[in-house]
């Protein structure tokens, strides 16, 4: 009886177990490359792949345009679109350059940004699991400039374009 008795407490506490696990979900990564572009426009993604491997569809990262159909912002408020997974309304927080290079001259040449972004309090993950969703970005930018002379003299005029990056998404389960 008392061998019952710890063999059927066993099974329920395996049991308990084992639903907990199978109530949460794995954190799913999604990685993507981006194309270059004009600084503040949604950049074209080349290149998505999920957690397994799977490589999917295309689509487009926009961090400073809070969705496809609104110019860009000063704000840093921004949108994904990578595969079946869009997600707008996201703050970027755009860290201090980085990887700087400099012409002959000591005028800035190219740099990198890294931005973080949290989003997700109330997602759903393809199980129905509310998920967060946290990300780094990593931008590559150009700066070239040009002579540009007036009544006042002459000046350096710099812009900046992207020449591409790269991302990664986690969804963590809560």
């Amino acid at each position: 009886m008392k061998g019952t008795i710890v063999i059927a407490a066993a099974i329920l506490l395996l049991a308990g177990q084992v639903s907990q696990v199978m109530g949460q979900s794995a954190s799913e990564t999604l990685t993507w490359t981006n194309a270059g572009g004009s600084v503040g426009y949604c950049l074209a993604v080349t290149n998505i792949t999920d957690s397994f491997g799977v490589p999917m569809s295309g689509g487009y990262v926009c961090p400073q345009q809070a969705d496809s159909f609104q110019p860009p912002n000063p704000f840093n408020v921004g949108s994904l679109y990578l595969g079946e997974d869009i997600q707008e309304g996201i703050q970027f927080y755009p860290g201090p350059p980085t990887n700087q290079t400099y012409n002959t001259d000591g005028t800035l040449h190219t740099f990198d940004i890294v931005s973080t972004f949290t989003f997700g309090s109330s997602t759903l993950d393809g199980s129905g699991n509310y998920v967060t969703w946290n990300g780094t970005m990593t931008q590559h930018y150009l700066v070239t400039y040009r002579r540009v002379c007036n009544y006042l003299g002459c000046h350096k005029l710099g812009s900046w374009s992207v020449t591409g990056g790269k991302g990664t998404l986690v969804a963590q389960p809560y």
